[in-house]
């Protein structure tokens, strides 16, 4: 419910928890003992919602979502009868030295905290943000943290001067506390000494504690013939676009495989009717109809959510309905309360953007247009150079002329020029 905040194209239904829920029920492990039933349960739950949240995410929200998963587990679960946090230290951890009024406060005395010249700097507000802070109300966890830095300052030294800091947190004994607890005030204390280092000690140290998984956050290779295996005639794929991200290929060849036919209708200006009949069409006969651009025909997306909501309507179990749209709040809530929300973004992280490439654009059938050892391993080069010069768009114009999204276009593109070299070798 919270995502929805971020953007309304979050927005999901209990209905479709429901869903979620009773497959968590069926498919976890089963015990006689309740407790370990009911943890076997939770923890399916936790790991299907995640995949089916995350799955209709842009890249930039998804470790927000697991984050506040995380948190919420955090403020929910009791220790003897007591919560192990409380809302205001979730709160706290986003603002931290945010909350310090800087002028009643005296000059920092650490020389090496901040930037040269700065009397207050933000670490240091931070600093005794942390040590004044009761968590949950009850303990302050960092009262005895000035104390240490003073008496063993080469420790916090080597922490705060590291490159991988969440490597080095200093005085273990000032968190000796529960597992998890402990992981969210090293997570605080990255985040209050080294900002920088912050999502990257959350991704690789609290979450996993948290969910109790180290595999958790791996990347999952997901083909469009999966997506399509979860939906039904009632429920449309929806993409959400982002730049140089069309998943019009993949829909399109999953239609050949599946030897369907696909109506493709570019959304815009008087194209209401024109919809409207393909979906009456394609509901009896079985086929597919794809709109794109969606954002430019809202008027149609307000009769598709009438038109799949009305029990009268006999739908053929065969049709899939597959929908683009740009993000937008004037979208219907209804129809995307009803359908299956994808992104088609490159992950990051180069070894998820190869899994990401060979779980759509090279195929096995494609891998297997020749023989030859050589062909594979171009592929492979490809497909690497690639995932290589998209993680490369985060430090923005540095070493490119132009920007240019360097999306699957271009790779396929790449391939088929190396297809064609093949077959005038063949």
């Amino acid at each position: 419910v919270q995502m929805q905040e971020i953007s309304k194209m979050y927005s999901t239904s209990l209905q479709q928890f429901l869903v979620l829920f009773n497959y968590a029920i069926d498919n976890s492990i089963p015990s006689n003992n309740t407790d370990q039933r009911v943890k076997n349960i939770v923890k399916k739950l936790t790991e299907h919602v995640y995949k089916y949240i995350v799955r209709g995410l842009f890249e930039k929200d998804k470790t927000a979502f697991i984050l506040l998963v995380c948190f919420k587990i955090l403020a929910e679960e009791k220790i003897e009868g007591s919560y192990l946090l409380k809302p205001s230290d979730i709160s706290f951890f986003i603002k931290c030295g945010g909350i310090i009024n800087s002028i009643n406060e005296p000059d920092c005395p650490y020389d090496f905290l901040g930037s040269k010249g700065d009397k207050k700097p933000k670490e240091y507000l931070n600093l005794l943000a942390i040590t004044r802070r009761k968590f949950n109300e009850s303990h302050m966890y960092f009262q005895r943290l000035v104390d240490k830095m003073n008496a063993e300052p080469e420790k916090f030294k080597t922490f705060y001067n590291a490159q991988d800091a969440e490597n080095y947190i200093p005085y273990e004994d000032l968190y000796n506390n529960n597992k998890k607890l402990v992981a969210f005030l090293k997570l605080v204390f990255v985040r209050a000494m080294r900002e920088d280092r912050t999502i990257i000690a959350a991704t690789q140290h609290f979450i996993p504690t948290v969910l109790e998984d180290k595999d958790f956050l791996n990347p999952y290779p997901e083909e469009i013939k999966d997506i399509y295996n979860i939906t039904n005639e009632r429920m449309p794929i929806l993409f959400l676009l982002s730049a140089g991200a069309d998943p019009s290929t993949n829909i399109e060849n999953l239609a050949k495989k599946k030897n369907k036919h696909i109506d493709s209708v570019s959304m815009g200006e008087g194209q209401l009717e024109v919809a409207v009949s393909k979906v009456e069409t394609c509901r009896t006969t079985g086929d597919w109809v794809y709109f794109q651009n969606c954002h430019l025909g809202l008027d149609f997306m307000n009769k598709l959510d009438i038109m799949l909501k009305n029990t009268e309507i006999e739908w053929n179990p065969e049709m899939r309905i597959w929908l683009s749209c740009e993000p937008r709040n004037e979208f219907p809530i209804g129809l995307l309360h009803q359908s299956l929300k994808v992104t088609n973004e490159p992950p990051k992280g180069i070894k998820a953007g190869m899994l990401k490439t060979y779980s759509s654009v090279v195929t096995a059938e494609r891998l297997d247009v020749f023989e030859y050892k050589e062909w594979k391993n171009l592929i492979f080069a490809l497909s690497f150079i690639h995932s290589l010069v998209i993680e490369r768009r985060k430090y923005g114009p540095l070493g490119w002329c132009i920007p240019y999204d360097f999306n699957n276009s271009d790779l396929e593109a790449s391939i088929l020029f190396v297809e064609k070299q093949f077959q005038r070798e063949s």
